[in-house]
This record gives structure tokens, C-alpha cells and sequence, in this order.
């Protein structure tokens, strides 16, 4: 069955998924494995808020939350530069409510949200959204920085059952204790988020071992990169390594940040 499933952008920006998931919702009484309460939900969404209206004011952008619904069934979060020109960042209760879903998972789609209102080049290219952040970027940004500078601000929980490679590569990465727990919580939300990627799209599951060997001869602006790419961003992200070639062409001079 097909349904739309909005996500991480603008509620003009669609994609068809294959999943068969509650006709297109997760009711707020469903429990399809999901561990996000609503009380952690409305918490988190608060505390992005918090971590970033300072930066985003200081960058000329007013940062608003104008939806925090959890009762919406449906499953999206977005960004937008409303008719005001502050810049918002909203989100429905359904998508928290998704099978593979955590705080963890909620925090990291609330960066990538962050993300596209002040993660910086390369944007999209669409004019009318040509000042937002494109998607491989956000998900860029909401690794490398914004998870971090939440776990350090407001803490993430734990993460548990840890993929063993991944746990490799935090410990090969970082020899200070709370960089390397850091990167565990950053890079398993990133497997967890991929893996309700995975579901919706209708694809096979990502994995931290089999990363993506594509490599664009430009820079993807407009749309999504493949989930498996996606979560080669998270992880690039947790380890503070380059962007992936997946979906980022260093060779687009232009749209290079040259702050990182």
C-alpha cells in the first residue's frame, strides 16, 4: 500500500513510500515499538529550541516553534520560512510514534530540522527554498554539531546494544571517553532513524558496515540521497569525518562551506 509520507523539509516536498503502516498514521494510543513519550517529545522539541534561538537570532534568522503536535497521527516533521520571515521548525506526533523510533532517533530529526535553517552550504537549489540547507547537509550538521552540542548541553540516553562496528570506529576515533559515548548515542540514533527510512521507503535496511560506494559527479541539492547514504552522513557526522561522496561533490567549488 502506498502512502505519503512527509519529512524533513517543506510540506511541499513529497515522497511515496510502500510501507503498510496504520493507512498513512500511528494513532497516539498505538504502540508500534516506539519508546518517545509525548512528554519527551514536547521536551525535546523544547530544548532544541532552546540550544538554538541564540545562534539562529545572532545569524539574522528568527527561530519560532509553530507546530508540536502530538496527537497528529501523521508522520512529518519540517522547516519553513513562514510569510513573517521567521523561520520554523514543526513536527507531528505520528512520526515520533514510528517502530524503531527513541529520543535519540526524535533528537536527531529535530537537528536535521535545525539543520536546514542554519546548517549553512551547500542549500537547496529550488528558488522559492533556495535559503534552506539541502537534505545531506542537514543530516551533515545534525551529526557533526547539533547532536553533539545537545548531548552535551541536555544529554542523550545511553545507547544500548550497539552495532560492534560501529563501536570500532567510535573507539579507533576518540580516545576521550565522553567524544567516544558521544559518538555511540549519535551514530546508533542514525541506525535507528535509517531504519524507519528503510520501512517507509520501501528499500532494504541500511547498514553501518556496507556504506553506499557511490560517488556523484555533482553535489545532490534538490532531494534525498539513498537511505544507506543517509546513514553514512549520521556516521561521518559522529566520527567528524568529510561528507560522504554519495551525495556531496567537493568539485561544486561554489557550494563548498568553507567553515568546516
Amino acid at each position: 500500500m502506498k502512502y505519503i509520507f512527509l519529512i524533513f523539509l517543506h510540506l511541499s516536498l513529497l515522497a511515496g513510500t510502500k510501507a503498510n503502516i496504520g493507512y498513512w498514521q500511528v494513532l497516539p494510543d498505538e504502540n508500534l515499538g516506539s519508546t518517545v513519550s509525548q512528554d519527551s517529545f514536547n521536551q525535546i522539541i523544547k530544548n532544541i529550541f532552546a540550544l538554538y534561538q541564540l545562534e539562529s537570532a545572532q545569524k539574522g534568522r528568527v527561530l519560532v516553534v509553530k507546530t508540536s503536535d502530538w496527537n497528529t497521527s501523521y508522520f512529518s516533521a519540517w522547516a519553513n520560512r513562514e510569510t513573517d520571515g521567521s523561520f520554523s521548525i514543526n513536527f507531528w506526533g505520528g512520526l515520533a510514534r514510528l517502530p524503531f523510533m527513541n529520543d535519540a532517533a526524535f533528537t536527531l530529526t529535530a537537528c536535521h530540522e535545525i539543520g536546514h535553517i542554519l546548517g549553512g552550504k551547500p542549500m537547496v537549489k529550488i528558488p522559492s527554498l533556495s535559503h534552506m540547507s539541502s537534505e545531506g547537509q542537514s543530516d551533515y550538521f545534525a551529526s557533526t554539531e547539533c547532536m553533539k552540542k545537545y548531548d552535551l548541553k541536555f544529554g542523550i540516553e545511553e545507547a544500548q546494544n550497539v552495532d560492534p562496528f560501529i563501536t570500532s570506529l567510535c573507539y579507533d576515533k576518540f580516545s576521550d571517553e565522553k567524544e567516544f559515548e558521544t559518538c555511540l548515542k549519535i551514530a546508533a540514533a542514525g541506525i535507528s532513524l535509517s531504519r524507519n527510512l528503510s520501512l517507509l521507503s520501501g528499500v532494504d535496511e541500511a547498514h553501518a558496515d556496507t556504506p553506499s560506494h557511490d560517488i556523484v559527479k555533482a553535489t545532490i541539492f534538490d532531494s534525498y540521497p539513498s537511505v544507506q547514504c543517509r546513514l553514512d552522513t549520521f556516521i561521518a557526522g559522529a566520527l567528524n569525518e568529510k561528507r560522504p561522496a554519495c551525495w556531496y561533490a567537493p568539485t561544486d567549488a561554489e557550494h563548498i562551506d568553507k567553515a568546516r
